[in-house]
């Protein structure tokens, strides 16, 4: 997974402990001097945690350095960050960072805590549900004569299908229906998404064979105080930022709108970061196409949020 730190630097500086094991390529990491991603030329790592620029840096220049992560290729189990914000701690950083309303008279914490997790979609949403997290695989048995099986249902899209452990390809229900007549029953070579549910043909002959499902996932909501932020620490700025920008658009004063955005260009900027970090294209993972179980599917809170996305 990714790590990230970030010093403030003093006048004349050009060496600089990222307090970080970095990749032996300048390519490999992310520097960003004041938010603004620094060239490759502009440093060299000259340690196993420290960068040296060529030009001093400026009293109080901010460098980030974010070292990513590749995805994940195997199934596994849900990633807990146990440095990752609760939704208590979360409640608090939104209302500090909107500098308004700190004792919850405007927007109360069920208030709040629905702009926590719209900012949580949105965060998902903004990488086409590509995050590391959204990653997810379901692995369940076939049953001789049985052609369709259920799919999680917080299933965003379908990545891969294995079937016993040889990847199957995708095609349409009605074509399966017409495979089906010219097919014996057998080991299944293709498979189709319908009514929330995998299609397998040629239908499976024998119980108890393995179907592995890798697909991207939706992030359950957040719901209890102790509950943490499905992401990387790195992310709550993020998060925060869209959830005050969220509750400052939802009033009609004035100046709340013009605080909206503020915070909305900051989301942005922000997000952009994290993009750069978290999803830089691994070229030895290969890429599958994605199969969408459900395109129309809206996820909400008891708010109904999702028809307050940008983005």
């Amino acid at each position: 997974m990714a790590v990230s730190s970030e010093i403030l630097a003093t006048a004349g500086q050009t060496v600089v402990d990222t307090t970080l094991t970095l990749p032996t390529s300048v390519n490999d990491f992310l520097v960003f001097v004041n938010n603004v991603l620094a060239d490759t030329v502009t440093y060299t790592r000259t340690s196993e945690s420290d960068i040296t620029f060529t030009t001093p840096l400026n009293l109080n220049d901010k460098i980030r350095t974010l070292v990513p992560f590749t995805n994940p290729t195997s199934c596994s189990t849900n990633i807990v960050f146990p440095d990752s914000p609760t939704l208590s701690e979360l409640r608090i950083k939104v209302r500090q960072e909107m500098k308004v309303d700190r004792n919850g008279r405007i927007w109360d914490n069920s208030t709040v805590d629905d702009a926590i997790n719209l900012a949580i979609l949105t965060v998902q949403k903004a990488s086409n549900f590509g995050w590391q997290v959204n990653d997810a695989c379901q692995t369940i048995q076939s049953v001789a004569g049985q052609e369709t099986y259920s799919l999680d249902e917080n299933s965003q899209g379908i990545k891969l299908v294995e079937y016993e452990k040889d990847t199957i390809f995708t095609t349409q229900k009605l074509e399966i229906e017409a495979l089906n007549k010219t097919l014996p029953s057998w080991t299944p070579r293709f498979y189709y998404i319908y009514n929330w549910a995998l299609g397998l043909s040629p239908i499976p002959t024998t119980s108890n064979q393995e179907i592995t499902i890798f697909y991207q996932k939706f992030l359950v909501p957040l719901s209890d105080d102790s509950d943490t932020l499905p992401f990387q620490s790195d992310f709550t700025k993020t998060v925060v930022l869209y959830a005050s920008y969220d509750l400052f658009a939802q009033t009609s004063d004035a100046k709340n709108i013009q605080r909206a955005s503020v915070k909305k260009d900051r989301y942005k900027e922000e997000l952009n970061t994290i993009r750069l970090a978290y999803l830089i294209p691994d070229s030895n993972q290969v890429r599958y196409k994605t199969v969408y179980t459900s395109p129309s599917r809206r996820w909400t809170t008891r708010r109904g949020i999702a028809g307050r996305l940008i983005n």
